[in-house]
């Protein structure tokens, strides 16, 4: 009788011990398809990220080329002052105030950018993905700002130009 409540008890042990070994394989095995899940998510946005911000500096190079030549048009038209009616000057002068105001803000958002690359790659190194994936948003964010302000001052470059041609 008392073989039989041992072997009996053995047998409950074996059950309950398997069972919560069992429990805490699947919780874990959550954990890691959860963390496996965010990895590619971070992935992912590093990825658009880094994409975006190639387009960025695509962009800005390009905004330089045209308000160099858009400076040397100026200059031109500054050696023949016969040229340019007084209305132009005004348009000009007030097309140049807004593109220095864009340039502030452009410089204020790449200012913006690198404080938030370099907090994203500290987070990134210290693996807190939740966060990693807010840092992105909001980087990704900021990329769009500047590319609207980028925008925005191509499009007084070209109204420059179009008076001045």
């Amino acid at each position: 009788m008392l073989k039989k409540k041992l072997i009996l008890i053995l047998l409950a042990l074996c059950i309950v011990v398997s069972s919560n070994s069992a429990y805490a394989r699947s919780h874990v095995e959550e954990r890691v398809i959860g963390a496996e899940a965010e990895n590619r998510l971070v992935q992912m946005k590093i990825r658009e990220v880094r994409s975006q911000q190639t387009d960025l500096l695509r962009q800005q190079n390009e905004l330089r080329r045209n308000l160099m030549e858009t400076q040397r048009l100026i200059e031109a038209m500054r050696k023949r002052p016969e040229s340019i009616t007084e209305e132009q000057v005004r348009i000009i002068r007030e097309l140049v105030s807004l593109m220095q105001d864009s340039r502030h803000l452009l410089e204020r958002s790449n200012a913006e950018l690198q404080r938030q690359l370099a907090a994203i790659n500290r987070l990134h190194r210290s693996t807190q993905g939740s966060n990693t994936i807010e840092q992105l948003d909001q980087l990704l964010a900021t990329q769009n700002r500047t590319i609207q302000a980028i925008t925005r001052v191509r499009t007084d470059i070209n109204s420059v130009k179009a008076i001045i041609n």
